[in-house]
């Protein structure tokens, strides 16, 4: 073998051996209830190396493997710090960022208090319902695992599952991690992460304190690289103004200056050997959702200034994409001074309250100036774009933290998309030169302008009515997530307590002669306002979509029962030689649903599409 293979082999096999240990180290927690999926490591990293390469993904489309949020950090950084030893560092950093997150003495996962053996605990309101198809029986979710409770009372408010573990930092940082999420359809699209920030003054692994010191001038940055379309997009920042109703830093697609048409929301689904690619209009809208943040330590009212910056850098900005420990001091200070002040202090930049005084924007804040705002119709009229994805951060303080003393961050992962039925009507109307958008037909008073900048000051990158039309169907995601964002938000102020519906009950199905018998359990008959049950089948697949111009896997409701009497249907109409895929929900009345986001009260919730849907076709004999 010749030097140079030698060196790549070796290479290679290092690291080989440095991603089995990072996979090694970290302990994976699943939640997938609704309409957006997460894992979960006990370490609380979301990094590119931290075991896992994709973190989030939504919606229910393409079998939940469209990624959302490739990666995400949090970094904390202080300032006078002194060590163990006496030495007074002008900056410390702490914690894992969205690039290299693997110095084990920087940041890492504690046993489960209690329970030695355990790093992380999963809790269920419910038990999982079984999915049995011809004999078969499986779990939505891989059930139990070492951990996996069910135990309401563990749970804050009604969330239908938690996971939390407990993580250290050498700063003397300790966090209780927690991630909740809900299946109930006003607060499926997002994930909440619950952190609760202590200055314990321990810095490494063993229980002696090594420090009993307050902490000052504390910054908490959290980083994100998303990318919920194919190819480039914009990063942009709702909250920097006093009259926005929440906060968040999301992405949106773009079109691409040499585009030979208008391809804005358009991806191209999959490429299948000896066949064409395959494009759908996928207007997804992803952020992360800044949804709680104290005034101090001792006044734990939520502060609608923070975070106080924002900005967008490149991916590969080492400074920011590599842990603290594996840099030089000096770059410490450079984060930091990102923390504080924004984007600036690497690359001159304007604010929103220098480019828009007229404008309510929080004072002593920097937050970048919006890409749409800029006056650039293409990402690449950006004097520093990077030609791959973006890596958006936010910052919340300065905080002081004396010992003992903790304060309580709360972020989420937030979507909002068109239905997928909607996406593929618009889309092949689109193709067929004849999508059309009414109220912009008619003159109404929705403009493209309202919420896309771009289009009003440069409307040739849409020139057709057909481009507008579809164009504008594609913004109306970005509504969506800001709605979904917005009940994250209330359920925080809402001590978590989102009304319910009653739980999802197993399912059996069983294929006989001309028919497929679908049965069901009585676990939903446990909430006091149950009021019956519903089947619903889709054919050819359970996920909707086109395939060589044939629809497939849209859901029907074909039956429903009111009361508690019949746990089973006979589908006589399914089709031999038709996939056939089932779900069962229970509905209630109504009578037990308190006041929710959009709701006043009283309003008739029906349990998870996802938690027994099957997997599997199921075909009469």
């Amino acid at each position: 073998m010749s030097k140079k293979n030698t060196c790549i082999a070796i290479g290679g096999l290092l690291i080989l051996i440095s991603t089995c240990e990072l996979a090694h180290a970290a302990v994976i927690r699943f939640i997938r209830v609704g309409r957006m999926w997460a894992k979960i490591l006990d370490n609380g990293q979301f990094s590119e190396t931290s075991g896992i390469h994709v973190n989030w993904y939504y919606p229910r489309r393409e079998e939940f493997s469209q990624a959302v949020v490739r990666c995400s950090g949090t970094r904390f950084g202080a300032a006078n710090w002194t060590d163990e030893n006496g030495t007074v560092w002008p900056v410390k950093l702490a914690g894992a960022p969205y690039g290299t997150a693997g110095n084990i003495d920087n940041w890492f996962e504690l046993p489960y208090p209690g329970e030695e053996d355990l790093t992380i605990k999963r809790y269920f309101r419910q038990r999982p319902p079984a999915i049995t198809t011809n004999g078969f029986t499986y779990y939505y979710e891989s059930y139990p695992l070492a951990g996996d409770v069910v135990d309401a009372s563990q749970i804050p408010g009604t969330a239908d599952i938690m996971t939390e573990s407990y993580i250290r930092t050498w700063m003397g940082l300790e966090i209780r991690a927690r991630s909740l999420a809900w299946s109930q359809k006003h607060h499926d699209d997002y994930i909440i992460y619950d952190w609760l920030i202590t200055n314990t003054g321990n810095i490494d692994w063993d229980d002696d304190i090594e420090l009993n010191q307050p902490i000052h001038d504390l910054y908490i940055m959290r980083q994100q690289e998303i990318f919920p379309n194919e190819g480039n997009e914009w990063s942009e920042y709702y909250g920097e103004n006093m009259s926005d109703t929440s906060r968040i830093m999301f992405s949106t697609p773009v079109r691409m200056r040499d585009d030979p048409e208008d391809r804005y929301g358009i991806q191209r689904k999959s490429i299948v050997s000896g066949e064409d690619p395959v494009y759908s209009l996928h207007a997804n809208f992803i952020g992360e959702g800044t949804l709680f943040v104290p005034r101090a330590y001792n006044d734990p009212t939520d502060d609608p200034s923070q975070p106080r910056m924002h900005c967008i850098s490149g991916p590969d900005d080492l400074a920011f994409k590599h842990e603290s420990g594996i840099r030089p001091v000096s770059d410490w200070l450079l984060v930091y001074t990102v923390m504080k002040e924004g984007y600036r202090a690497i690359n001159p930049c304007l604010y929103m309250n220098e480019a828009f005084p007229e404008v309510d924007v929080y004072p002593n804040t920097a937050h970048d100036v919006e890409f749409p705002k800029r006056g650039m119709p293409y990402p690449e009229d950006f004097v520093t774009w990077w030609f791959w994805h973006q890596v958006a951060s936010s910052a919340a303080g300065p905080f002081d933290l004396p010992i003992g003393e903790s304060i309580r961050y709360v972020w989420s992962i937030v979507g909002g998309a068109l239905k997928p039925e909607v996406a593929w009507q618009v889309y092949n109307d689109w193709e067929a030169g004849i999508c059309t958008w009414p109220e912009w037909e008619a003159g109404g008073t929705h403009d493209l302008g309202e919420k896309y900048p771009t289009f009003k000051d440069f409307p040739q990158v849409a020139s057709t009515s057909n481009d507008q039309a579809k164009d504008r169907w594609v913004v109306t995601g970005r509504d969506s997530m800001l709605m979904n964002n917005y009940a994250a938000q209330w359920s925080v102020r809402n001590n978590y307590n989102v009304p319910i519906p009653p739980p999802t009950p197993s399912i059996e199905v069983l294929s006989l002669d001309n028919e497929i018998r679908i049965s069901w359990g009585s676990e939903s008959e446990a909430a006091a306002d149950f009021a019956g049950y519903r089947v619903y089948r889709a054919e050819g697949s359970n996920i909707y979509h086109y395939y060589k111009g044939v629809e497939l896997g849209k859901w029907k409701m074909i039956y429903e029962v009111t009361g508690n009497n019949i746990h089973s249907y006979s589908d006589t109409s399914a089709k031999h030689g038709i996939a056939n895929y089932y779900y069962v929900t229970a509905f209630d009345n109504g009578m037990q649903n308190g006041p929710d986001v959009y709701s006043p009260g009283g309003e008739v919730l029906e349990s998870s599409d996802y938690i027994n849907m099957t997997e599997y076709p199921v075909y009469p004999a």
